[in-house]
This record gives C-alpha cells, sequence and structure tokens, in this order.
C-alpha cells in the first residue's frame, strides 16, 4: 500500500459563521489533507480573506443541488501539509448551516498531486447518489469519494471503499480507496437507508510522486581462467 489514513476530524452540522474544524490530530508534513463541507442555502455561501475558501487550501470541484429547497451545497478542497498552523481550516465567511469531514492521508513517495476529478453529480429524491467515474493516468492513485446529503442521513460505504469520517449526525462523509494501476473508476454509488433525499458529490484522484527509479548496478567483471590437467 502507498497510502493510509492519518487522521480525521469532523465538524457537526449547525448555524454557525466562520466555521473552524479541528486539523486532523497527528497531520505531519506532506500529508494530503482533503476538507469536504455541506452549506445549505439557494446561494452558496460565499467566503472572505481568501473567496477561495480555507487560507492556504486548494479548490476542488463544487457541486449544488437546486432540487433541496434551500440548496444543499458541496464544498471539497485539499492541501498538501506543512506541518505547521497553516493546515489548520480557518474559512472566513457569514452566518450558515454546514458541517464538515476531515481526513489527512500519508503516501510513502512524496509530494501527491491532484490527478484527475470528475465532474459533480447529484440526485433528487433517491436514496442513491451516483458519482460519475474517471480515469486515472497514474500508478498509486488515492480515490476520495466525497459526498453531501440534505437530510443529513448516515451514508452506506461505497463497495470497495473504505469509510474515512463522516460528521455528525450525518450528511458529509469521506470514502477512499488506493487504485494500483491507471484505470476507471467506474460510477462510484453512495447511498443511504433512510428515506430519499437530496445528495451531492464528487469523485477527486490524488497521485504520490513518482517511483524512484532502481539505481543502476556496474556489472562485475569474471575471469575465468583453466588449468590444464
Amino acid at each position: 500500500m502507498v497510502w493510509s489514513l492519518r487522521a480525521t476530524s469532523s465538524l457537526s452540522m449547525a448555524s454557525r459563521a466562520d466555521s473552524r474544524p479541528a486539523k486532523p490530530t497527528g497531520t505531519a508534513a506532506d500529508d494530503l489533507i482533503v476538507a469536504v463541507m455541506y452549506d445549505e442555502g439557494d446561494t452558496p455561501i460565499a467566503f472572505t480573506s481568501p473567496t477561495t475558501g480555507p487560507p492556504g487550501f486548494t479548490a476542488l470541484r463544487n457541486g449544488e443541488n437546486v432540487s433541496s429547497s434551500p440548496d444543499a451545497n458541496y464544498r471539497a478542497w485539499y492541501r498538501i501539509a506543512d506541518g505547521g498552523a497553516n493546515d489548520t481550516i480557518t474559512p472566513t465567511h457569514g452566518n450558515v448551516y454546514c458541517g464538515w469531514a476531515v481526513a489527512s492521508f500519508t503516501p510513502t513517495r512524496t509530494p501527491a498531486a491532484l490527478n484527475v476529478e470528475s465532474a459533480a453529480a447529484q440526485t433528487a429524491n433517491a436514496t442513491t447518489l451516483n458519482l460519475t467515474a474517471i480515469t486515472t493516468t497514474k500508478p498509486d492513485c488515492i480515490i476520495i469519494a466525497g459526498a453531501v446529503d440534505f437530510y443529513e442521513h448516515n451514508f452506506t460505504t461505497p463497495t470497495g471503499y473504505a469509510e474515512a469520517v463522516e460528521c455528525s449526525p450525518g450528511g458529509a462523509a469521506i470514502f477512499w480507496v488506493e487504485q494500483a494501476a491507471p484505470a476507471s473508476t467506474g460510477t462510484v454509488s453512495v447511498t443511504w437507508a433512510a428515506g430519499t433525499s437530496a445528495a451531492v458529490g464528487a469523485l477527486h484522484a490524488f497521485q504520490p510522486a513518482d517511483a524512484a527509479a532502481a539505481p543502476y548496478v556496474r556489472p562485475v567483471n569474471f575471469i575465468y581462467t583453466h588449468t590444464r590437467m
């Protein structure tokens, strides 16, 4: 295995301004931090300082499900950790009903980089969210499946994946799997048991650094001698 789950944190669903999920305990330099946020509103919450979300984090594919009222919004970011205070998630925004799921992952080959991600997928009045397939281009990618849901259901872990973290009481989650060779993920189905809902999410793939080439070993020359008997 190239990837391992380091640690997680979450922030339960509630109305708040300037939401502050904790940095996953033990996150170290070169870890990949992935953060998924659910926010509720017919217009996705506006961030300030910076407008892209948490300072020092890079925005991933986001999505808005307009079938709910108000809309259910999927927001996601990532960061390659430096082991310091900048790894803490500190967005600035107005009051909004929201929740967070955050996970850090450790690759054996650093630094990690974004490989490919899907468009956001959504569903209305259903019990399954089908995340659009992506095709990775590098070996040993980690596939992150992020999902949020209007009615805060507890998700069932997609087949073949592991749950990293889900916020309380539900409604925002991160699942993951390692993919040994470049390939299509196929459609990834996130389900829930208790009632229909409006959900939205996406797939995000990250690659580790390329494997180091095997060192050159100089051939050894052997000298054979033959003695006539």
